[in-house]
């Protein structure tokens, strides 16, 4: 899940004047403390407080700027004080600028307490101001106190499942016919020299396989059933979308399968397709092609690490090039094991849910969780179960049947079947289902376009005819969290009758939640809920 990055106004506070400047650690109207030397991604946490001759009842100002003058978000901590101070809360994101950044707080002297003469003009106005330079460092690891907003809540609901017993297949070779397509935003790639071992390469060929390790994992059917898909790793993903690869094998004849994933494809004696965009007038072709497979994109379609390349007549710059339609190449592979649920062995979980854990300072990544015995008499008797990342929680998840796994992963037919329906007519309010489904609506499991997806089809060509797909299952929403909704989606225009009896091309998909606490934001009628995202799809 994204982090929800929070934002302060800018208010300039550095170039405000005032009638009394202070600089550096020591001040005498204000008071720091806990200030990090150093301040690193995530939530840090620092005490301000004034001085007797500051006036009274008159907000103190703060803002801090990083190296490019943007503003760093703080936030004062309501309900935990220190003392009459104030703790303030920071929170620094991948995107600040590393370096320097100044610190800046605002009072107002009180002329009848101050031992300075305060002019006239220089009353009833903020006349202090104070700045401390300070260093961001995002790469430093926090390891700032872990404080809470509130008190965090624990929900614990016990479960018990039958063990999946795995039956292990062969490992197998299949040999398939394809075509290779570069991605068009890979570039050359020209070798260098390390200026010391002489060691000649080529970096922009070499850094494909930066990513491969984890996504050939994240790739993988048992990892995007399971609720863990969303857990943040240490290096960083934009909204954890999945990284490509640099090339896509179209495949024309063969079959693939999820275990190809993570292993190589070997193509020899490379043909090379001529009408490539890159292609140079001289070239040198590889006699073998190899690279790790990232993804199976569709039925039909390998997302490859690694581009094809040809070398230039200059013998030191490489071309990325598209392979001929009618490719051989091979792949040796383990089948992923066929499973079925045991009638012996079960085993018992326990589904722990955890909210109010936003803190002002320190992050929470991991979560030690601890046991003890029925009739024990000392807290000392707890065992460590183990010590587990924190994740936001999968909503589309069968916590009833964790064998189901993510019910938005359309693996196959029977889990399209058991978790969503379909609904149809004017407004779709008939449901389909037995018998003959409204409208003709089918909810199909298909690779075509995605791998592990739902086609949606059926009659809604007439005004006011919409299809309606629903999950089967309710979830809960808790009040102030934020939710992500992600996806990938393929529709395409077809005639739709309007109001007055013409037809236009069009394609809109729109997304809702109902329940009792949502209302509607939209003038569709029917019971669809709240409206929170609408996609419109081109031709």
């Amino acid at each position: 899940m994204s982090v929800i990055r929070r934002i302060n106004k800018k208010q300039n506070l550095i170039d405000i004047p005032a009638f009394i400047i202070e600089d550096g650690i020591d001040t005498k109207y204000f008071q720091i403390f806990g200030l990090p030397e150093e301040i690193p991604t995530g939530k840090s946490s620092f005490i301000v407080g004034g001085s007797p001759f500051l006036k009274s009842e008159v907000k103190l100002k703060l803002e801090i700027l990083d190296s490019n003058s943007e503003v760093i978000y703080t936030e004062p901590v309501f309900g935990y004080r220190d003392g009459v101070n104030r703790r303030v809360s920071i929170e620094v994101y991948d995107a600040s600028q590393a370096g320097e950044a100044v610190i800046t707080l605002l009072g107002e002297i009180d002329p009848n307490k101050s031992d300075v003469f305060i002019p006239p003009e220089w009353r009833g106005v903020y006349n202090v101001k104070y700045t401390r330079r300070v260093s961001i460092n995002p790469t430093l690891l926090n390891t700032q106190p872990i404080l809470f907003h509130k008190q965090p809540f624990v929900y614990i609901n016990p479960l018990t499942n039958a063990y999946k017993e795995y039956i292990q297949q062969p490992e197998e070779t299949r040999m398939l016919t394809s075509a290779l397509v570069t991605d068009v935003n890979v570039g050359t790639s020209a070798q260098t020299t390390d200026v010391v071992t002489q060691e000649q390469s080529y970096p922009e060929e070499e850094q494909s396989n930066k990513a491969f390790d984890f996504m050939s994992l994240y790739n993988t059917t048992s990892f995007r059933q399971s609720s863990f898909s969303n857990f943040r790793m240490p290096f960083k993903f934009q909204l954890f979308s999945p990284a490509s690869g640099d090339s896509d094998l179209k495949v024309s004849s063969g079959s693939l399968d999820d275990g190809m994933i993570g292993k190589k494809v070997i193509i020899n004696n490379p043909q090379v397709d001529t009408t490539s965009p890159n292609l140079p007038t001289n070239y040198t072709v590889p006699s073998q092609y190899s690279s790790s497979i990232i993804d199976i994109t569709n039925d039909s379609t390998l997302n490859l690490a690694k581009a094809f390349y040809v070398t230039g007549e200059d013998g030191s710059t490489k071309y990325p090039v598209n392979l001929s339609s009618e490719q051989e190449f091979t792949c040796s592979f383990t089948p992923v094991p066929t499973e079925q649920d045991s009638v012996i062995n079960y085993f018992d979980l326990a589904d722990i849910s955890l909210s109010k854990l936003r803190t002002f300072s320190g992050d929470v990544k991991y979560v030690r969780v601890y046991a003890i015995s029925q009739g024990s008499q000392t807290e000392q008797q707890f065992d460590l179960l183990g010590e587990f990342p924190l994740e936001s929680q999968e909503l589309l998840f069968d916590y009833n049947n964790i064998k189901s796994g993510r019910t938005g992963f359309f693996y196959n037919q029977t889990k399209i079947n058991s978790y969503w329906k379909a609904f149809g007519g004017s407004r779709a309010t008939t449901a389909s289902g037995s018998g003959e489904p409204a409208d003709s609506i089918q909810l199909a499991q298909t690779g075509s376009l995605i791998r592990y997806a739902m086609d949606i089809s059926g009659s809604n060509a007439g005004l006011n005819q919409e299809i309606m797909v629903q999950t089967s299952h309710s979830f809960s929403l808790s009040k102030s969290v934020p939710y992500e909704l992600s996806f990938k989606a393929y529709g395409s225009r077809a005639p739709k009758t309007i109001s007055g009896g013409d037809k236009v091309g069009k394609a809109r998909v729109d997304f809702f939640i109902s329940g009792s606490n949502f209302n509607p934001n939209h003038n569709f009628g029917g019971t669809y809920g709240k409206k929170i995202l609408s996609i419109d799809f081109d031709d």
